[in-house]
């Protein structure tokens, strides 16, 4: 059984995630990707969100399924980063796809901008 690429994804930003953390104070809560101030705040946290099924078969009409990780993060945290980490750019990547009669079809639509 295959690892999911979000989650190396995660894993991957995970290493950077940590440096960023450390730098700030913070420490690593009890939950996946979860970081603490020193008060037992929690600053920042990973959620994996999914909705639809994933596993639906054919035919699927009008179906939409999605999932990905969320990082949320409290409004003294994402001040905190900014700091530390600089600017920020915020990307939203969406990409749909459909099979009709054995051909994949894909669109994808992204956008960023400076936070």
């Amino acid at each position: 059984m295959g690892t999911h690429p979000a989650k190396l994804l995660s894993a991957r930003s995970q290493s950077h995630a940590a440096r960023l953390a450390y730098a700030s104070g913070w420490h690593p809560g009890d939950g996946l990707f979860e970081w603490l101030a020193p008060s037992g705040e929690v600053m920042v946290k990973s959620v994996w969100w999914i909705d639809g099924n994933l596993g639906h078969v054919p035919p699927h009409l009008h179906d939409e399924v999605g999932e990905g990780w969320l990082v949320v993060a409290s409004l003294s945290a994402f001040e905190k980063i900014k700091t530390v980490a600089g600017a920020f750019e915020r990307r939203l990547v969406v990409t749909r796809s459909a099979r009709i009669s054995d051909v994949k079809l894909e669109r994808t639509f992204s956008n960023s901008e400076a936070i």
